[in-house]
């Protein structure tokens, strides 16, 4: 099946009567048709504990690394020189007419994913004077990511954008709009692949490069994954993806919410069928996700950043927290890891994993975590949660 309906939409108010019927009954069919697997409870096998390097003030919704510098989106574009992270220091700033949700940033270009208000392009060349040259509209864009001389934009129910960047001296070009079958809110690049994931509880696997006039300026797809419910993110390091999940239960267990705000641990081993092997319960609001050497480190609003052992795919563990105040997103460059925080701004902190000790009576348990292993389930959406990230 291809994964995209076409380019045209139709009217925005049949589009919500859809989407509100389509989740309203894709949570009562998943109620009905899946059986919550067993649950075990895991013990860390290491401890992360975290040391702030630096903090430098703001409002912050996203963070990319790019060589020496990082990129902060808020209100406005930061450009944070990070050659010594511990003198982090804002080298220049321009104002977003939006609320800026994500940015990439490929050459002298930042393209930030600025909500209500599109793309924006901004020439970063000189970083004390960043300035926005072009921008291009959107419903709401969640997410950018640039594969040149494509710029890719997730923009939830209104569905994957397109964008011409082949010549830099005229407006960028909007090639294709697609309507997207997971209303994507989040992407990833894996490689040569781009992950494509939303609020309809999975991901696309799309093969950039397969853009071209001759087959109508679309990526094809190379795999997709389900997940049982709405994905607000997903990161990819090295065979394995990350989808952070959020929804709930129309008839929850007694004495729970039915809430869901959970870690997938996806095996991507074969990029052609990649597949669920465990779900990680237990966040707080999870808006972010960020993964290497082992470990993937989750943005959980006011649950501050939340580390995850996850070098046993079938077995991630919680191993770590650090007490920020509204995480919103992470990325990690060398050994340090960058958080883009609502109230604190931009948060450096470094990593340390140490063993667990066993507990005393004067010393704290080390941390715990719910997982739950998947086994080769089929999945359906449980619902639709539009809070922002």
């Amino acid at each position: 099946m291809p994964w995209f309906c076409g380019t045209n939409q139709p009217p925005r108010s049949t589009r919500a009567v859809l989407w509100i019927v389509l989740s309203l009954f894709g949570g009562l069919g998943a109620a009905a048709l899946i059986a919550t697997p067993a649950v075990s409870q895991s013990p860390p096998a290491i401890v992360v504990t975290f040391e702030e390097v630096a903090r430098v003030p703001g409002q912050a919704s996203g963070v990319t690394v790019a060589g020496k510098r990082a990129y902060v989106v808020g209100r406005t574009l930061d450009i944070v020189d990070v050659t010594d992270p511990a003198d982090a220091a804002r080298l220049g700033s321009v104002a977003l007419p939006g609320r800026g949700e994500r940015v990439d940033v490929a050459g002298d270009r930042a393209y930030v994913a600025d909500g209500r208000q599109g793309l924006r392009i901004i020439d970063v060349a000189d970083p004390a004077h960043p300035r926005e040259v072009n921008h291009v509209p959107g419903d709401y864009t969640w997410d950018v990511e640039v594969f040149e001389p494509w710029a890719f934009t997730a923009n939830g129910t209104f569905g994957f954008q397109i964008i011409d960047l082949t010549d830099p001296t005229v407006p960028p070009r909007l090639i294709n709009w697609i309507d997207e079958r997971y209303a994507p809110v989040a992407l990833a690049r894996a490689d040569r692949l781009l992950y494509v994931a939303g609020w309809q509880g999975g991901a696309e696997i799309l093969d950039p490069s397969t853009v071209s006039e001759a087959n109508g300026f679309v990526a094809e797809t190379v795999a997709s994954v389900t997940a049982p419910w709405p994905v607000r993110d997903v990161a990819v390091a090295g065979d394995r993806a990350y989808l952070l999940l959020t929804g709930w239960d129309p008839y929850p267990a007694p004495g729970t919410d039915g809430r869901h705000n959970a870690l997938a641990v996806v095996d991507a081993t074969d990029p052609v069928s990649p597949t669920i092997q465990a779900i990680l319960e237990g966040m707080q609001d999870g808006h972010a996700v960020a993964a290497a050497a082992g470990l993937a480190y989750v943005a959980d609003g006011r649950g501050g950043l939340r580390a995850i052992d996850v070098a046993d795919r079938r077995d991630p563990r919680l191993a770590g927290t650090f007490a920020a105040p509204d995480a919103r997103d992470v990325a990690l460059a060398g050994e340090n890891v960058y958080v883009a925080d609502r109230e604190q701004g931009l948060i450096i902190l470094r990593p340390h994993i140490g063993t667990p000790v066993p507990p005393t009576a004067t010393s704290t348990a080390a941390p715990t975590a719910t997982a739950t292993p998947v086994h080769g389930a089929a999945y359906l959406p449980l619902g639709y949660n539009k809070a922002g990230r």
